[in-house]
């Protein structure tokens, strides 16, 4: 069943349903396991004559994706499956806050650690609807998007948002979701092809803009340095990366903002000074002409 990403078998001329399902669940699932590369869900429903196989085959597909409960190794047995009843799925607030500190904070094996801790939520025993926490999978992965790009650790232009999304959604098993999620994550580094197409005048001044962004550095002192005049690398800077100087170094320091609004508990005005802007107000108006929100607003929507 190609659409459904189904193989469906029918068999027929067996003396009990249950001997089948034993048989199932105990010689193929259990005791072949580990020579399985890949892991599936598994399902059964019984019918009365050929007719009735598409409307069986119709009934078990929506409790496909209890494996992700459940667990790899289960036949998943129409209709007793649908008798299970189930806990409300709470979504894990604080490890989404985590998540979103550790992101501005650059701390990589931190994310990671994080990201464990929100698959592993989801495998105490509680029996939580699987559409519940693929909701939730959902949110935590569009959070993390969001925030890496507020900061600019993430090209937001190629992720494909459909696609993930469709895979969350559609997924059978807890390998399924946590593949999706190792994905995302591996698309937080700039990669080195696109840090290559830079030249080295453009990459010369980023670093100088990341390093001396707080201190009100200029493009004229930049090419001063570098010996090259301020038009010549004003019109490189653009031609490069597609935006021009004063653009850049706003847009570098706001993101540097919004790490400190995040992950720390500074004050407004430090913030401000800390980020390049002698004036606390002008650097509230900068902020909210750019983000549409105040550092306060944005403090308190992102925590």
């Amino acid at each position: 069943m190609e659409y459904d990403r189904v193989i469906l078998a029918v068999i027929y001329g067996y003396p009990s349903r249950q001997e089948v399902e034993r048989w199932f669940q105990n010689q193929l699932l259990l005791q072949k396991r580990e020579k399985r590369e890949q892991q599936f869900s598994y399902g059964m429903a019984e019918v009365t004559g050929a007719g009735q196989v598409r409307e069986g085959y119709q009934r078990l597909l929506p409790y496909m994706d209890w494996n992700i409960v459940l667990g790899d190794d289960i036949l998943i047995s129409y209709p007793r499956i649908s008798d299970i009843r189930t806990e409300i799925c709470i979504y894990p607030v604080e490890l989404e806050s985590q998540m979103k500190i550790a992101v501005c904070a650059g701390e990589q094996e931190k994310l990671r650690e994080i990201s464990d801790r929100f698959q592993g939520y989801f495998s105490d025993g509680t029996m939580y609807s699987p559409k519940e926490i693929k909701e939730s999978y959902v949110r935590f992965q569009w959070s993390l998007i969001n925030i890496a790009k507020e900061v600019g650790c993430i090209d937001y232009q190629k992720i494909d948002q459909k696609g993930l999304l469709d895979r969350i959604m559609s997924a059978k098993t807890k390998s399924e979701l946590n593949t999706a999620c190792e994905e995302l994550l591996c698309r937080l580094n700039i990669s080195p092809e696109e840090r290559e197409s830079l030249s080295l005048a453009v990459k010369k001044a980023q670093s100088m803009i990341h390093e001396f962004y707080a201190d009100g550095i200029t493009l004229s002192e930049i090419a001063d340095r570098l010996n090259l005049t301020q038009e010549y690398l004003g019109a490189q800077f653009h031609r490069e990366l597609g935006e021009n100087f004063s653009s850049y170094i706003r847009n570098y320091r706001l993101s540097k903002a919004k790490e400190l609004l995040i992950g720390t508990q500074l004050k407004q005005y430090e913030i401000a000074k800390k980020t390049g802007y002698t004036d606390a107000k002008y650097f509230a108006r900068v902020f909210k002409e750019c983000t549409g929100m105040s550092p306060a607003e944005y403090r308190k929507a992102n925590r």
